[in-house]
């Protein structure tokens, strides 16, 4: 992850809005991470397997769902006269997301933030 930014950067930056009619994005990445009741989840290196499941779950696809809406999306100033394409970013989600499952509670907390981090998006 700690890489995404530079990496993404190096995608992205030769691209612009105005060369494309519809661009898409389909956002899959995701990781189960530690799985276990909420109740056995202790300890400092718990923690950390924590961060990084939410970090790879929920904070990599904010950033490069927002890189990429940013990227082909004109700013305010520039709306009006830019050519804007057809943006569409397609979150791959999971019945994880609606439903609890006693055992898999990190990553149904990162995939309903997740949903919710695009729903925000789309307004």
């Amino acid at each position: 992850l700690d890489l995404l930014p530079d990496k993404l950067e190096q995608i992205l930056k030769p691209l612009s809005g105005e060369q494309y009619d519809s661009c898409l994005l389909i956002n899959n990445a995701g990781s189960l991470g530690q799985l276990g009741l909420a109740s056995s989840i202790s300890g400092e290196s718990s923690m950390k397997e924590m961060r990084k499941a939410i970090d790879f779950n929920v904070t990599s696809s904010m950033w490069v769902s927002s890189q990429f809406t940013r990227t082909f999306l004109p700013s305010a100033a520039e709306a009006s006269t830019a050519k804007t394409p057809l943006v569409r970013i397609a979150n791959m989600s999971s019945l994880c997301a609606v439903e609890p499952f006693p055992t898999m509670s990190i990553y149904c907390a990162g995939k309903s933030g997740r949903d919710m981090l695009h729903s925000a998006l789309a307004k």
